[in-house]
């Protein structure tokens, strides 16, 4: 079996070879790492973002649920991975992020497309109908809560759909038997995903680990 390990002259030369990085998305994360300061490992990289906006479009999505906001980086590109027409509801606990990313939703043309819920996302996940299914949800809030997330998440995804689970290696700490909170629900996470019956899911090592998921048809 091939594995092949990403050095960091390798994910340099990744970097070369991708399209580059959007110059308004360039900017709202440089207004981030401006306005959260030691939060600056929240944010999502620019390559993250051109693969959230691909997978969003690949699976023509028309509405997508992204859990956890932060300043809206994931929000723009997914946004712009919408089909003509479609919807990105976004779930943000505190009001203060999404605040430094609005202005760069609106330069892209797709603040119009995002409806964003501010408050508790147990809360607000529990008001939203199961029926009509999201077509891609992508979950990123807090760790401490991605059990939770992710079967809410497919519960309300439709068969077909997509979804993604971000930070689901946790910088290796997932191989740990002695880890913090958030680890353990990320390990209990991945365990249920991988042995849902439900889904076909698969782990990559981009950034700091993306879980890749479709529900059966």
């Amino acid at each position: 079996m091939k594995e092949l390990a990403v050095t960091p002259p390798l994910h340099a030369y990744m970097r070369e070879h991708s399209s580059p990085p959007d110059p308004v998305l360039e900017r709202l994360l440089a207004a981030s790492r401006e306005a959260v300061g030691d939060l600056q490992e929240m944010l999502i990289p620019a390559g993250q973002g051109t693969l959230l906006e691909l997978l969003a479009g690949l699976a023509r999505a028309e509405r997508i649920l992204e859990i956890g906001t932060f300043t809206g980086a994931s929000a723009l590109c997914l946004a712009r991975g919408l089909q003509d027409g479609g919807t990105l509801t976004c779930l943000e606990l505190d009001p203060r992020w999404p605040e430094v990313g609005r202005p760069f939703w609106r330069e892209a043309g797709v603040e119009e497309r995002i409806d964003l819920c501010i408050g508790d996302a147990r809360e607000t996940l529990a008001q939203l109908p199961a029926e009509p299914g999201f077509d891609l949800v992508f979950v990123d809030a807090d760790k401490p809560s991605q059990p939770h997330y992710v079967r809410e998440a497919l519960a309300r995804l439709r068969p077909g759909g997509v979804l993604l689970v971000d930070n689901t290696l946790r910088d290796g700490e997932v191989l740990l038997s002695e880890v913090g909170e958030g680890t353990r629900a990320v390990q209990e996470a991945n365990a249920m995903l991988a042995a849902d019956p439900q889904v076909r899911c698969v782990v990559i090592p981009f950034a700091d680990g993306l879980t890749i998921a479709a529900r059966r048809r």
